[in-house]
């Protein structure tokens, strides 16, 4: 985050928070009672500082594996599309038909029900922490619960063609969640795999079980031209020195979870609670990730995190989740 942008944060909360309590008259008159009332709120936030309260001790559990499990599971009877459809948590907006295609990807079977049924063999288990064999940890909470999702680095890059020219873009994607399977050797066995599969998951596999990020997919923000000696995308601009912009990768067409081929909504009424608390929330929601590009990585391919967070929309304190702002130097 870079010098500026903390300060210019705090100040339009501090300047929303206010306007949006108290009666606007005229100018004297709305700008004393905007003082006031930010004097009572750090008043009394102070006095509540201060009062003594049981704090909850927070152990630095550094065991490898996964942690604070989502209370979501996978179900029985993958071959159900009342199973596939079925959108698994709050902090996991993804259907059981999204994971299994993203695990067929990842062990090279075709995207169909007789794979499916392959894949109940395992054992699931979803987290928001993650502990990796050399002790680094990883987060994927929501950003509402107090918590972070690590922006992390991959290893390798992909090459593109922009306006009949190469270019190279680094691997970078949000953590979304982990996951864990169970039972791993078993479902290896089978003779459906692909000698290439067991090549790729050799020496992954630790007490039987291989784990993966759930990660959603970066890319350079379309305004950015030109690639550093990372081929990371550099801002244009004044902030062009040390910083990166980025924006959410996406899909050609809407995911069908969310939205059918013409465009009307999929999802079922029992499960909008999932995307928000108000209709506007769930909108929100739905249309940042209705092309939402995800993807399923192994935890050693991750380099390092990045340090980056939105831009605001002009005029707002609301974030533009269309830019990203990554620091990759601090001068």
């Amino acid at each position: 985050m870079h010098c500026t942008q903390a300060a210019e944060a705090y100040h339009k909360v501090c300047m929303k928070l206010p306007a949006h309590r108290v009666r606007h008259l005229d100018e004297t008159t709305t700008t004393t009672s905007m003082l006031n009332y930010l004097k009572n709120k750090t008043l009394f936030d102070t006095m509540i500082m201060d009062l003594p309260t049981r704090r909850t001790v927070r152990t630095n559990d550094r065991r490898p594996g996964l942690q604070m499990l989502l209370s979501c599971t996978m179900g029985t009877n993958f071959r159900s599309p009342a199973t596939q459809k079925t959108f698994m948590h709050p902090d996991l907006r993804l259907t059981r038909h999204e994971i299994l295609d993203l695990l067929c990807g990842r062990f090279l079977l075709p995207k169909n029900r007789a794979s499916y049924v392959l894949l109940e063999k395992l054992e699931f288990s979803f987290g928001q922490k993650l502990v990796t064999q050399d002790g680094h940890v990883y987060w994927a909470c929501n950003s509402v619960q107090g918590g972070r999702r690590d922006v992390l680095c991959l290893k390798g890059h992909e090459t593109v063609t922009i306006q009949s020219r190469e270019v190279n873009n680094d691997l970078c994607c949000e953590s979304v969640c982990f996951l864990a399977l169970g039972g791993v050797r078993a479902f290896l066995s089978g003779e459906t795999i692909s000698p290439e599969c067991l090549k790729e998951v050799a020496g992954r596999i630790h007490q039987d079980t291989l784990t993966f990020v759930i990660g959603r997919w970066f890319g350079p923000h379309p305004l950015v031209i030109e690639r550093d000696d990372k081929f990371r995308p550099v801002c244009p601009g004044e902030l062009h020195i040390n910083h990166c912009l980025r924006s959410y990768s996406v899909t050609s067409t809407d995911r069908r979870s969310l939205f059918t081929r013409g465009g009307e909504c999929a999802v079922q009424a029992h499960q909008f609670r999932i995307f928000g608390k108000t209709i506007q929330e769930q909108r929100a929601c739905m249309d940042n990730e209705r092309r939402a590009y995800y993807c399923l990585v192994f935890p050693d391919t991750i380099v390092n995190t990045a340090s980056m967070c939105t831009l605001f929309l002009p005029g707002t304190s609301q974030p533009d989740l269309s830019r990203w702002l990554q620091t990759v130097t601090l001068v």
